[in-house]
Order: C-alpha cells, then sequence, then structure tokens
C-alpha cells in the first residue's frame, strides 16, 4: 500500500512489496537474475531467412479517392541473426510495387520499406512466438516533394512492431505468420510562422509539421533455418 516505493522497487527489479529492511544484503533482484542467466544462454538457432507475401493497409491516392485507405499487396526477405537464445537482430526489407497510382506531396508509386532492430520471445522445437521492434524508413519512388515539382523518390521515418508465430516442420524449414504494425511520418504542408520576436535565421527550430500514420500488415510464407 505504498505506491512510491512499490513503483521503485519494480524499476529496480524487485518485486512490488520488497523491502530492504527486511532483506539485508540482498541486492541482487530475482528479475534481473533471471534475465542475466536467460541473456548468457547460447542460441539453438544461428540465422533464419523469411520470404514472405505481405497484405498492407495503406493511406495511398487511388484513381478516385484521393489520401484513401487500401490493402496493398507486395514481397520481401527477413534476415533473422540469433546473439542470445531469447535475443535476435533482424534486417527487413519489403517491397509494394504500385502502392500509390496517384502522386501527392509524400505518396505516389512504389513502396520500399527497410527495418533493422531486435526480436525477442520464446522458441522451441515444434513452435516459436516472437516480438520485433525495428525503426527504418518508408520510400515512395514517385512523389512530389521536389521543389521544382517533378515527381522523384523520398524517404521518410518509419518504424515496426510486430508479432510473429512459427510453426516449425523441420530442424531446417518453418512457417511463419507476422500480424505487424507500421508507422509511417510523414512531412506535412503546414508549416509554423516564424516568430514575430526572433529575428530571421537566428533560430535553430525547425518550423516543419509532421504527421503519424499506423497501418497494419499481415505477412506469411516460408522460413528457412541454418
Amino acid at each position: 500500500m505504498n505506491p512510491s516505493r512499490s513503483l521503485a522497487n519494480i524499476l529496480r527489479g524487485h518485486f512490488p512489496w520488497f523491502r530492504d529492511e527486511e532483506r539485508s544484503g540482498v541486492y541482487e533482484s530475482v528479475m534481473v537474475e533471471h534475465f542475466e542467466h536467460a541473456m548468457d544462454e547460447e542460441p539453438r538457432d544461428h540465422v533464419d531467412m523469411f520470404f514472405h507475401y505481405t497484405a498492407l493497409s495503406l493511406n495511398i491516392n487511388a484513381v478516385n479517392c484521393p489520401a484513401c485507405r487500401h490493402a496493398t499487396t507486395g514481397a520481401g526477405m527477413e534476415y533473422g541473426f540469433a546473439v542470445r537464445r531469447y535475443l535476435d537482430l533482424i534486417v527487413d526489407t519489403s517491397l509494394q510495387p504500385g502502392a500509390s497510382p496517384g502522386s501527392s506531396l509524400n505518396i505516389g508509386g512504389t513502396l520500399w520499406t527497410g527495418h533493422a532492430g531486435v526480436r525477442s520471445g520464446y522458441s522451441g522445437e515444434h513452435f516459436a512466438l516472437k516480438v520485433t521492434l525495428a525503426p527504418g524508413f518508408a520510400s515512395y519512388s514517385r512523389t512530389q516533394a521536389s521543389p521544382d515539382g517533378s515527381l522523384g523518390r523520398n524517404y521518410n521515418f518509419s518504424a515496426i512492431v510486430a508479432l510473429s508465430a512459427d510453426v516449425r516442420v523441420s530442424s531446417h524449414f518453418a512457417l511463419r505468420t507476422t500480424v505487424e504494425q507500421m508507422l509511417i511520418r510523414y512531412k506535412s504542408t503546414e508549416r509554423d510562422p516564424p516568430g514575430r520576436e526572433t529575428p530571421l535565421g537566428t533560430s535553430f527550430l525547425s518550423h516543419d509539421n509532421y504527421i503519424n500514420s499506423t497501418n497494419w500488415g499481415v505477412s506469411v510464407g516460408p522460413v528457412l533455418r541454418f
């Protein structure tokens, strides 16, 4: 019944009801001890390659509906490198051909995404369930971001949070389904006006505004493990 001390214990890796005066000389928490033990375990797998077909819900410029949400499809590949039993490094890239038929400031043409991050979770002999967190970029091939109005490629910050499940057919082959949430950060056409009391060119703050777009997606495909 002491919220401040309970929160402090949680941040230290202890249970909320832990009290130092009751356990003198005990500094290492049970949670941290289990976490360090898990991180010391050698990985059972080393490298996996995930060839995936992806369906992604995006805001695109359709023929009769600019800036409308539609489901686009594409393909990609994910590489996973096991550094510990419960920690993987991943690199994922995918392509959505002709995702947006029309062009605007941030959206148009084929969508190319690339992400690199970490993955962790349960990995058993016949089944695996893991969570991925990876920042990266999302790039459209034909946008109106150029000052002269010509069409060109742009790059936007992006990040994904994904939950993947593997059904392992053999020691080197599995089938994977991934549900992901992809955030794409677009530059807005609206800019903040310059400050009235700030001399021109003396402020280091940007006047640009950005829009965060969240997009759900599903990927399925085979996994090769080595």
